[in-house]
């Protein structure tokens, strides 16, 4: 694995990612299915706090600082919308993050992919990093439904 081959993992997260969310308002991305599932907002915040670790672990700029992403942590309480960030402010961020891992990875060699970080390479946490967010990725598909788009982005 190459970085240029993560970048398009990434690339490819960040495509699907805008289209599922064309046209859905910050209210539309608070909807949540039945029980004690989460939402697209949650989603995209999950997902920018995954980037800001990839970040981190490659030495580049996270995008959020502090406490800013904690309601997007794992295992952290549906978001509401008292506490949810403006799904714009979230589109903005995954754009940014985008482009910081990329600015990050292309500088990134084969021997630094292969250096090991706490319990692995960093290939494998940046592979993981986008496995993950791959999942998270193709719930939007049914956060999209449940906003009522009706349609299909990726088939």
């Amino acid at each position: 694995m190459t970085a240029e081959n993560i970048i398009k993992l990434f690339q490819t997260n960040a495509w699907v990612l805008q289209q599922q969310a064309k046209d859905i308002s910050h209210e539309e991305s608070l909807l949540s299915a039945p029980g004690h599932a989460n939402n697209m907002n949650w989603a995209f915040g999950h997902i920018i706090n995954g980037r800001n670790r990839a970040l981190q672990r490659v030495g580049a700029e996270p995008v959020w600082h502090n406490d800013e992403g904690d309601v997007y942590k794992r295992g952290h309480d549906p978001v509401s919308a008292e506490d949810a960030l403006p799904f714009d402010k979230l589109m903005a961020d995954l754009k940014l993050s985008q482009e910081r891992l990329e600015a990050a990875l292309i500088t990134i060699s084969a021997e630094q992919l292969a250096a090991v970080h706490k319990d692995n390479t960093l290939e494998w946490h940046l592979l993981f990093a986008a496995w993950h967010e791959g999942y998270h990725t193709g719930q939007t598909e049914i956060f999209r439904q449940l906003a009522g788009k009706g349609d299909q982005i990726i088939s």
